[in-house]
């Protein structure tokens, strides 16, 4: 009877630094897509800046209000496609991102599921 208590014990103690481990490798790969995240998002936000400043040089240095509405119409659409691109990417990396981090805490459902329902 105690030989068995203890075996469970050790069995929930085993459960729990894994569950720990899990978490932590979660956390982990949590970070690193931040991180990653983050780096698209200043470079969407420099390049952007960057087209506004061209785009606004070519606008007011237009010799035309023709050429100042064309070259206000090009930024504008560059702009858009631009921002459609760049959010469809951030979307992908997020999304990459949550999965890779719920992956060890998935196992980890799993595994502690299979042991304890059965």
């Amino acid at each position: 009877m105690v030989a068995k208590t203890f075996e469970g014990f050790e069995s929930a103690s085993s459960f729990q630094k894994e569950a720990l481990d899990a978490f932590m490798e979660a956390a982990t790969a949590s970070g690193k897509g931040f991180e990653k995240l983050q780096a698209e998002l200043m470079a969407y936000a420099k390049s952007s800046g960057e087209a506004f400043n061209e785009a606004a040089k070519a606008i007011f240095g237009a010799k035309s209000l023709e050429a100042a509405f064309e070259a206000q119409s090009a930024y504008a659409k560059s702009a858009f496609e631009t921002h459609v691109s760049e959010m469809t990417k951030l979307s992908g990396i997020f999304t990459e991102s949550l999965k890779t981090a719920f992956e060890p805490l998935t196992a980890q459902t799993k595994a502690f599921t299979e042991k304890f329902a059965a």
